[in-house]
């Protein structure tokens, strides 16, 4: 090689000495930081599974030694939890760098991993200065009596004017983030009390830009310094001070107490308060099958959206409902249906209930259920293995992937998947006695009411495109300018739809179905999360709909996860993107194909579905569209890049029905 950047004369062993960064003396510094420590042979190998599953991670101990490797796996960066519980008080110094991580505590680790990237930690014992804790805002001081009341008085009147208005807007469950200028008012403060710990619930009115709506902590102190405590600091609501005693009011979900305490009380069936407010706790029959247990592991890490989500030893799955409201809760009355009268064995069973009970009526504080052991959901693992066919793809751009086992796992996922959704609907039309599960057909009224709710979201949605056209980048406003040249017809499609009288049946429905409310594992498909879409009132969730409403939201699912896959891809020629696009579009109809036809097949010849064919699929067709319309709603609002996908679905549904040319 005669280059003179690349040839001999430049890369040699001499040069590659010289220099500090070169590839030979990163790897001298590697192989030596391994001799140096017998642990690498010799040590013992203990796995930490976290719940990305694009990273490795793994302890080798020897001798009271311990070295954590963690392995970024996948092609982009990643960030990871990992439960490193056992080795609490430790402090983790990378072993290439000699850099210093901050202490292990109670909490999952988080660590960020590039692109093929890795870490060596050694999990030193020594001792290391407390670091202050920094949070996002200023800290208030409480002071309080004793537990029960302490918020009352002057102390409540500090704690709603001066934590709460700037505490909530924080909360990735707070629903009034784009307004900061709230009031809140504590409505509701229960003392629970379990031995030596204490907690209370704490309800808060919010009026915000959208009105008044009630949020639920559970409360507690913890006699410690908010600078010390060894808590996430979106936990820390406030300091509080005793007499001389200091310490932090923190939001329970976290603390392994509060899980004990609520699945104890669950377990016994309690209940705490007074006659005109009180939280009561109940079990369900499939309760008394899970054995109780000491608790040694509680995990409330990344899927807090509008709840919060612990899960606790792999046993149970606690859901925290941060928005409450009276009223009977779908995620409470389904949970009941599917275990305890249609027997639906691929949802997790529900376990227990927690509720608060007023003069208004009662309201769904939290809900308990089995832990089922999966891959991931079904949108990450649909996710990774469609970017690991983009990869392919990419190196031959011009030819066709041969049938690989990447997409015949895939249409596996797919079949199963639609098994399991004919199986949730056939559930829900168990004979029953109850009149809210009952089914019912279709009437002209609930036509009218659809048209009607699609011709108001319609117009909105055309109100909201039109101010925000200059902001959206090309390819999405061309979609806009296309939508509203066509506004006319598109009005009058959804207008001509009250005309038409489909057949077919109503039921009860999951009501927010989409990949990420499906679990994969061990090739099977587990259905979970009833409550409905949050932004919904609970008459409305709980409101019976053809199960072609949940056909279009997963489809619209697949659609949105291949529209995804591509977006992921950068530095593509248009010519590569064009052609990228029409291999990655013809997996997704073969995704949806197997769905499709998996759920049609696994329905049969049920009167839940219209029997005119072409009839079913104008009331498919409906609820995409009306879908869709959600969606370009929803990312306008809280992800104006991501229109581009629910705006280019809308226009090819509408090509499709002929309501526009392509």
């Amino acid at each position: 090689i005669m280059d003179p950047v690349y040839g001999y004369a430049a890369v040699n062993v001499e040069a590659q000495t010289r220099s500090l960064s070169s590839l030979l003396s990163w790897m001298k510094r590697l192989i030596g930081v391994r001799k140096s420590h017998k642990i690498f042979g010799r040590g013992t190998l203990t796995f930490i599974r976290p719940s990305n599953r694009a990273v490795l991670a793994y302890v080798r101990q020897l001798d009271g030694d311990a070295i954590l490797c963690v392995a970024n796996l996948s092609r982009s960066a990643q960030a990871v939890e990992l439960d490193l519980s056992v080795w609490k008080g430790r402090i983790p110094q990378e072993m290439l760098g000699r850099t210093r991580f901050p202490r292990i505590g109670e909490l999952p680790y988080l660590v960020t991993l590039p692109p093929y990237g890795f870490f060596w930690f050694l999990l030193g014992a020594d001792a290391e200065p407390v670091q202050e804790k920094v949070l996002p805002r200023e800290v208030t001081t409480l002071v309080v009596g004793t537990a029960n009341m302490m918020l009352s008085g002057w102390t409540r009147r500090t704690f709603e004017s001066d934590v709460l208005p700037y505490y909530l807007p924080e909360r990735r469950w707070f629903g009034d983030k784009g307004h900061r200028r709230i009031t809140a008012t504590v409505s509701a403060t229960i003392a629970i009390e379990h031995g030596p710990d204490r907690f209370v619930f704490t309800i808060a009115d919010v009026t915000g830009a959208h009105g008044v709506s009630r949020y639920f902590m559970p409360l507690t102190i913890r006699w410690i310094r908010y600078t010390q405590i060894d808590r996430n600091p979106a936990s820390v609501l406030a300091a509080v001070r005793r007499g001389p005693r200091e310490g932090t009011l923190l939001d329970a979900t976290g603390e392994m107490e509060f899980v004990t305490a609520l699945l104890a009380k669950i377990r016994a069936g309690e209940t705490a308060g007074s006659d005109s407010q009180k939280v009561v706790f109940r079990a369900t029959a499939a309760m008394a099958g899970v054995p109780e247990t000491e608790i040694k592991k509680v995990n409330s890490g990344d899927r807090e959206q509008s709840n919060t989500s612990i899960i606790v030893d792999d046993d149970y799955v606690i859901k925290i409902l941060r928005k409450v409201a009276p009223g009977l809760h779908p995620e409470i009355e389904i949970g009941r249906f599917l275990t305890d009268v249609a027997h639906f064995k691929n949802a997790p069973a529900l376990l227990g209930t927690v509720e608060l009970v007023e003069e208004a009526g009662t309201s769904a504080l939290a809900v308990v259920h089995a832990f089922v052991e999966n891959q991931g959901d079904a949108w990450t693992v649909i996710s990774a293995a469609l970017d690991r066919l983009v990869d392919e793809q990419r190196v031959l751009p011009n030819e066709t992937i041969a049938e690989t086992t990447e997409i015949a796992t895939m249409l596996q996922w797919m079949r199963q998947m639609g098994r399991r959704t004919a199986e949730l609907h056939l559930a829900f039309a168990t004979p029953t006695e109850d009149t809210a599960f009952a089914v019912e057909p279709i009437t002209a009224a609930d036509n009218m009411r659809w048209a009607e709710t699609m011709l108001e979201r319609t117009n909105h949605v055309f109100g909201l495109i039109e101010p925000n056209m200059q902001k959206l980048a090309e390819p999405a406003a061309v979609n806009v300018r296309r939508l509203l040249d066509n506004r006319d017809a598109i009005l009058a499609h959804i207008e001509s739809s009250k005309s038409t009288a489909f057949t077919g049946f109503k039921i009860r429905h999951h009501g927010d179905f989409h990949l990420g409310q499906i679990l994969i594992a061990k090739d099977d498909a587990y259905i979970l999360d009833f409550e409905g879409e949050p932004r919904r009132g609970l008459d409305d969730r709980r409101r019976k709909e053809p199960p072609a409403r949940d056909v279009a939201g997963f489809i619209r699912s697949i659609d949105y996860a291949i529209s995804a896959a591509m977006d992921r891809e950068p530095n593509l020629t248009p010519e590569d993107r064009a052609a990228l696009v029409t291999h990655i579009r013809s997996w997704g109809d073969r995704l949806m194909a197997s769905y499709w036809e998996t759920y049609r097949e696994t329905l049969g010849d049920s009167t839940l579905w219209p029997a005119d064919e072409a009839q079913g699929r104008q009331l498919l067709d409906l609820f995409l569209l009306e879908k869709a319309l959600y969606e370009i709603e929803y990312e306008l609002t809280n992800r104006p890049s991501w229109v581009h996908i629910p705006l280019e679905a809308t226009l090819r549904i509408l090509e499709q029905r002929g309501v526009m040319t392509s």
